[in-house]
């Protein structure tokens, strides 16, 4: 007994298009109420939580990510300020250490010089933390604009004559 029955090969079978991974200079992380879970795209990417963390900076995953949130999927949400310092700490632990030293040393050197220029010249720390609030930009010695000599004539005489200046 022959048999009729087609078969459809593979090339005939219907399959999602795949969407993309365009990549953005900033990260989003998203946070899952399931600690290991995973999302996948309609084009079948998989999208995987680890410890309730996804940390990406493809557009598509995204807004993929996004419209769930949108359409109420009450398992994903966008990570607030505290729920990013403790994804920075748990992805870069080395790097969110570094900005909390960095920090810290930072207002501790701050402190001791407001002190020590205060003494030494005479300026109330009021002042000094009056010009460290302003928004004054910041005379790195490398403009030859405003109050600040041009670099030519940083150079002695003796010197430019040598340097051809």
């Amino acid at each position: 007994m022959e048999s009729n029955l087609q078969v459809p090969s593979l090339t005939q079978l219907p399959t999602t298009p795949r969407i993309g991974n365009t990549r953005q200079e900033d990260s989003v992380i998203f946070v899952g109420s399931l600690s290991n879970a995973s999302f996948f795209r309609p084009d079948g990417k998989k999208l995987g939580f680890v410890k309730g963390l996804f940390k990406t900076n493809v557009v598509e995953d995204i807004e993929y990510l996004d419209t769930e949130i949108a359409n109420g999927n009450p398992y994903v949400k966008r990570a607030n300020k505290a729920e990013i310092d403790a994804a920075e700490a748990l992805f870069d632990p080395l790097g969110s250490l570094r900005k909390r030293v960095e920090k810290d040393i930072g207002a501790e050197l701050y402190t001791k010089l407001r002190e020590k220029l205060s003494t030494s010249l005479g300026i109330t720390t009021d002042k000094i933390d009056e010009v460290m609030q302003s928004q004054a930009p910041a005379d790195t010695g490398k403009s030859d604009t405003s109050n600040v000599m041009p670099s030519n004539a940083r150079i002695p005489d003796s010197l430019r004559q040598r340097s051809g200046r």
